[in-house]
């Protein structure tokens, strides 16, 4: 008995010497549900970890942004950190997950800082650093998601400008 040639892959001859055509249409269903859970966790942890860079690069902005109203002579830390919060909440972080921290240097060129609650007794030439540090579980798009022990709990960004006179 001769075979047709697109067949000959399918077929197999069994104890009858009859050939019978091998079934495997449940194979690739079999296959899809193997593999689709790890290719959906793969695509949902790279969107993860865009969203963990993104918020990292908001909070740094946000840092600067805050830097550069604290560095103004006029500025008032509950100013400072108010407009810090703003730019959060516009850039779609919210500013309730972010801690804000204005401090300025404690003398002049040491490189220490300190909190400060008044802006106005910092002398001009001083640094003044703004942080803007997001809880990241506040912000990620899933929550309670696998990469939560990868990824750190918090993302931040720190700018230091000198403060500028009038």
């Amino acid at each position: 008995m001769k075979l047709i040639p697109s067949s000959v892959g399918r077929c197999r001859k069994n104890a009858r010497s009859a050939f019978v055509v091998n079934n495997r249409r449940g194979a690739a269903v079999v296959e899809f549900a193997v593999c689709a859970p790890l290719l959906f966790l793969l695509i949902l942890g790279m969107f993860e970890v865009g969203r963990f860079v993104n918020v990292g690069e908001i909070a740094t902005h946000a840092s600067r942004f805050g830097a550069r109203q604290a560095s103004v002579a006029s500025a008032t830390v509950v100013d400072v950190v108010a407009r810090t919060r703003q730019y959060l909440n516009d850039a779609s972080v919210k500013g309730s997950a972010a801690t804000i921290t204005v401090e300025a240097e404690t003398a002049a060129g040491n490189g220490t800082f300190a909190g400060v609650t008044d802006l106005s007794t910092v002398a001009v030439g001083s640094a003044i650093r703004v942080r803007v540090d997001v809880d990241f579980s506040q912000v990620t798009w899933l929550p309670g998601g696998p990469l939560r022990t990868i990824l750190p709990g918090t993302i931040g960004g720190t700018t230091v400008m000198r403060k500028e006179s009038t």
